[in-house]
């Protein structure tokens, strides 16, 4: 698991795209972390492992959940235009 969040998250951080209503209206760009942070994040109980079993669901199925986990690490939100906020994701993507 440590190749995988480093790779992913301790390079050049993170972004999250949020809605209001309908329409993703803010970007949010995270500071990068490393594993030994995560670790020590699920210790603190700021990170959660979910199995996501329940009846009714077939498919079993396991995640992380944090929400003040990803809020703490995002730096102050900027609101985009939607057009501008799909080309900094492409820009993100594959620089």
């Amino acid at each position: 698991m440590k190749p995988h969040i480093d790779n992913k998250f301790d390079k050049k951080g993170f972004f999250i795209c949020k809605k209001i209503g309908n329409t993703y209206e803010k970007i949010c760009f995270g500071k990068a972390f490393n594993f030994e942070y995560f670790i020590e994040c699920i210790k603190n109980r700021k990170v959660i492992f979910d199995s996501g079993m329940y009846d009714g669901n077939i498919r079993n199925y396991s995640q992380f959940r944090g929400s003040c986990f990803w809020n703490e690490l995002h730096q102050p939100k900027r609101k985009m235009r939607q057009d501008y906020l799909f080309l900094y994701i492409l820009k993100l993507c594959f620089s």
